[in-house]
Formats: structure tokens, C-alpha cells, sequence
């Protein structure tokens, strides 16, 4: 209230928006989405009816500031990954009652791509957005023609973004006239960028084994802990779609990712 402008764009396309502490708003989002999945594992708690209300009421106090923050990315993967999650904490149920939810759960997952198929620019345009999202399908058009150039070991970490970097004022002008993007909105095209296919394949099956060994935890979750592995890599997995919080620069998504993968696989 003293200094709003420490906290809130006062100016531009996102005067009004939240950003908190953060640089923008898009990652004051995503930081409000991984406080919404660590309040969302509190109420995993069988026994601790305090956990559940304090997690609820974290659930609903992110997801007014991410409102707030007026990311539409931020409360599509917010949706997404609250949906998806609230599916894994039903799939603990054991014997006919879990293949039952799946069979549901898969028949619902794919009616609901169809519709998503055929709505999509109607959906873009009604949450004020458009079928390139907001210029991202174009970034990613012009990124896989530069990992064509170097497939296989990359430009070096963010070098392919550095400041002055001919590369990104190529991708940028496939978007707008002097326009220069600080990274591709996806943090998949940006690792292999930086390490190439090798490193994305490495890090795919790295990824995914962890993603297993998550899963068989959750499905006999009996403690928040147990569940947190695998709700923190669906939401990573997620926000990586249109952000990119993988390997750029220095955040906290990355640290907790190692974390988790030594944290998984001791158990």
C-alpha cells in the first residue's frame, strides 16, 4: 500500500496485474501455482484435520492471487493440474474401484481433447487470447528450425538467448518487428537449445522414471509427504507447456526437482 508499484504493474498491457516480488506477473503465477499444489498435498492428511483446513483455505487464497496476477496461463495449468491431481488422490482407492475411475477418467480425458480440438479458437479468443498464444506457436516454429542447425549438443546453456544473441532477434521477428523474447515460453525447446535432443532425451528419462517411482508412492499416500513428489512434477510437467522454468536462470522449480529425484529414488 506504502509502494504499490513494488508489487503491481502500474503501467502497459498489464497495468493492474499482481507480480508480487517477481520480475512479472507470469512468475508471480507460477510461484503461486506451486504454493497451490504444496497446500493442495496438505489435505491429502487422513488424520490431521488441522493440515486439511489449512490447506484448503492456502488452495483458496492461491487461487485469488492468481487471479489476481490476471495470468490466463496461470489459471488454465492451475485448473489442469488441480483436475489432474484430485484424479491421483482417487486412484489410492484399490481393486475394481480404481480401473473403474481410470476407464471414467479416460472416457471424460478424451471427450474433453475432442472438444478442445474443435473449440480452440473459440476458447483462445473467449479467454481473450489468440490461436498462437499471444505469439508463443510462432517462437516455437522459429526455435525448432535453430535446433535443426545444432540437434544434437546444443548452443550452450541460455546462450542461444543472450543479450545481443542473432539467434533470438531471428525468432523474435517471427512474432513482431523488434521484438527480441527472452527464452521460448517452453521450457523443452529451451533445454534442447541449451543441451541439444541429448540432453532432452536424458532428462525425458530421468523424468519419467522419477514420474514412476512418484506415482507408486501416491497410490498408497497416507501422509502429504508421500504425495508431494508426484504432485510437484505433473505441475512442473504442466507449467513447462507454455513457460519455461526448467533450466532459466536461477529458480526455485529447478532446486526442488533435484530434490525430488534423490528424494525418490532412496525410497
Amino acid at each position: 500500500f506504502i509502494n504499490p508499484g513494488a508489487g503491481v504493474h502500474l503501467d502497459g498491457k498489464h497495468a493492474g496485474a499482481w507480480k508480487g516480488i517477481y520480475g512479472n506477473k507470469n512468475g508471480f503465477s507460477a510461484h503461486m501455482a506451486l504454493t497451490l499444489v504444496s497446500f493442495f498435498v496438505l489435505t491429502v492428511s487422513n488424520s490431521n484435520k488441522a493440515e486439511v483446513w489449512l490447506g484448503r483455505v492456502g488452495i483458496l487464497a492461491s487461487v485469488i492471487l492468481i487471479i489476481l496476477s490476471t495470468s490466463k496461463t496461470g489459471l488454465l495449468v492451475f485448473i489442469a493440474v488441480l483436475l489432474t491431481l484430485s484424479l491421483y488422490r482417487l486412484y489410492r482407492w484399490k481393486g475394481k474401484k480404481t480401473v473403474l475411475l481410470l476407464d471414467i477418467g479416460t472416457m471424460f480425458a478424451s471427450g474433453f481433447a475432442v472438444i478442445l480440438a474443435n473449440l480452440w479458437n473459440t476458447i483462445l479468443f473467449g479467454l481473450g487470447r489468440d490461436p498462437t498464444l499471444s505469439g508463443r506457436t510462432l517462437i516455437w516454429e522459429a526455435a525448432r528450425e535453430k535446433i535443426a542447425d545444432y540437434p544434437l549438443l546444443g548452443y550452450g546453456r541460455m546462450a542461444f538467448w543472450a543479450p545481443g544473441s542473432p539467434h533470438a532477434v531471428y525468432v523474435g521477428s517471427n512474432v513482431s518487428h523488434n521484438y527480441i523474447p527472452a527464452h521460448a515460453h517452453n521450457g523443452f525447446y529451451d533445454l534442447t537449445l541449451s543441451l541439444g535432443l541429448l540432453g532432452l532425451g536424458l532428462f525425458l528419462i530421468g523424468f519419467l522414471m522419477t514420474y514412476a517411482h512418484a506415482l507408486k508412492r501416491a497410490y498408497a499416500a497416507s501422509s502429504p509427504a508421500s504425495f508431494w513428489p508426484l504432485a510437484f512434477l505433473t505441475l512442473m510437467l504442466m507449467y513447462n507447456i507454455t513457460e519455461s522454468i526448467l533450466m532459466r536462470s536461477a529458480n526455485i522449480y529447478w532446486v526442488l526437482y533435484v530434490a525430488t529425484v534423490l528424494s525418490v529414488k532412496k525410497t
